[in-house]
């Protein structure tokens, strides 16, 4: 299964989460992390309608919705361990 592509362009102001917010995923490449949250690729500082992205870690992402701090976690349905083979 592949990510989804990365954003092609900033902050996604235009588009209101309807319902509950819900952390799809959590991406840190480089020096750069960011949250797909309905759908939306976001990172620290973007707004996505009423909620802004103020951190970003590998399983949580900290929000501000309607002037209250949320933590939004990734949901634990399972693991994967990718590891090296050797091959002879």
């Amino acid at each position: 299964m592949r990510p989804d592509p990365l954003p092609t362009s900033g902050a996604t102001n235009a588009v209101a989460p309807t319902g509950a917010v819900a952390l799809d995923s959590v991406y840190l490449l480089d020096n750069q992390a960011y949250a797909v949250i309905n759908g939306q690729w976001l990172s620290v500082g973007d707004r996505l309608g009423d909620v802004q992205v103020l951190h970003i870690a590998d399983d949580q992402v900290v929000i501000r919705q309607n002037g209250q701090q949320r933590v939004l976690t990734l949901p634990k349905t399972g693991s994967l361990l990718i590891s090296m083979m050797d091959e002879d």
